[in-house]
């Protein structure tokens, strides 16, 4: 019973995440055309799947221990690699980026800044990176697939 409710709020935690993920680019995108309230709520969405997401983490580790998997299954290796790697990702690219897009966001940023912001490529890279690691850990944790290295 335990190991249910735990995989239930790792899967809601990691699906709202996704969704929420996507409804910041969505949001993003309309914020190119320098329009201010998509660029806000689109932080806000970013906000959410950021918490959502550590919380699906989190559940995740439980269900580690609750399920019984052992921490050398390679799946779960990997996944704890790309996980890693996200982390570093977001902190080096879209984290900074978001700071200075709030910043501009509570000041009186043009149309222009914001389309500037919008725009910019690495931090689009960035967030693209992040959710498509995102999607590859969720298919890790999803199909458990045995993979060829054995710790």
């Amino acid at each position: 019973m335990l190991y249910g409710i735990v995989l239930g709020a790792h899967a809601g935690a990691m699906s709202a995440a996704l969704l929420c993920f996507a409804a910041a680019e969505i949001l993003f995108a309309v914020a190119r055309r320098g329009r201010r309230a998509p660029a806000k709520l689109a932080l806000f969405a970013g906000s959410i799947a950021n918490s959502a997401a550590s919380l699906g983490v989190l559940a995740g580790v439980v269900l580690v221990f609750v399920g019984g998997w052992s921490l050398r299954t390679p799946w779960l290796l990997v996944s704890l690699g790309l996980i890693g790697a996200l982390m570093v990702v977001r902190r080096t690219f879209v984290g900074p980026w978001e700071t200075r897009v709030r910043s501009a966001l509570q000041g009186e940023a043009s149309s222009a800044q914001i389309k500037m912001l919008a725009r910019e490529s690495a931090a689009l890279i960035g967030r693209s990176t992040v959710i498509a690691l995102f999607v590859v850990v969720a298919a890790l944790m999803v199909a458990k697939p045995a993979l060829a290295f054995s710790p």
